[in-house]
């Protein structure tokens, strides 16, 4: 999967600018989810069309906190201009559109230590192992076989982030916030008394596509906005 665009956030540019060590971070993540996904299924009981990815799809990081600029234009949460017409509401950490053949995640790979230096960020591993489920259980033609389920490929693709060894939630975009220093939200904050819906860590955009929308989406925890 190819890294096409790479939008960083002004008040975290060192946790979300592209750099060295979070681009290592991307390819360690995808290298060993690819690795262990065909033992996955196999734990699963679940068959496939074929031994490897028929297509791959390219990657957007975008800003996905809407505390900070997570709604702003031609972020995750950019709904009025951008994923409206395939994501059913708010609020995201990632987005996989398979008829676009593309994945959108949040761009915040590492993260600050007590200490100050720049670490992987578990947030962003767990959504980018769940979006990964999405990808190959799609293109290893799983779906093809025992034919298309949207919860049960959200189920699959929670399992997989325990089969990884992630048993941890999916934040919400306050604790986000706490999690990188808490720097003021200054831009992009929504109104009063607004939630992000509860969820899990990934999506991606069925082929019989639900009535609200023609994607799944990988939600932030409820009341991330409070």
């Amino acid at each position: 999967m190819k890294i096409i665009e790479w939008r960083s956030t002004v008040e975290l540019q060192a946790e979300t600018a592209p750099s060295d060590l979070a681009r290592a971070l991307i390819d360690r993540t995808c290298r060993d989810a690819f690795a262990r996904y065909g033992d996955f299924l196999r734990a699963k009981k679940l068959p496939k069309l074929r031994g490897d990815p028929d297509h791959l799809p390219a990657i957007s990081l975008l800003p996905g906190n809407i505390l900070l600029d997570g709604k702003a234009s031609r972020a995750l949460d950019d709904l009025p201009s951008r994923f409206g017409a395939v994501a059913p509401g708010c609020c995201y950490w990632g987005l996989y559109v398979d008829s676009l053949n593309h994945l959108f995640l949040r761009n915040d790979p590492l993260v600050k230590d007590q200490a100050g230096e720049l670490v992987p960020n578990p947030q962003f591993v767990r959504t980018l192992t769940h979006e990964i489920s999405h990808v190959l259980s799609s293109n290893l033609g799983v779906w093809d076989v025992v034919g298309y389920d949207r919860q049960r490929d959200e189920d699959l693709a929670e399992e997989f982030v325990a089969y990884m060894g992630m048993h941890f939630p999916a934040d919400s975009s306050a604790e986000d916030l706490a999690r990188h220093g808490g720097p003021p939200a200054t831009r992009g904050s929504p109104t009063a008394g607004s939630t992000a819906t509860a969820g899990g860590g990934g999506s991606r955009a069925p082929r019989d596509p639900p009535a609200n929308g023609s994607a799944n989406t990988s939600r932030q925890r409820e009341g991330s906005t409070k």
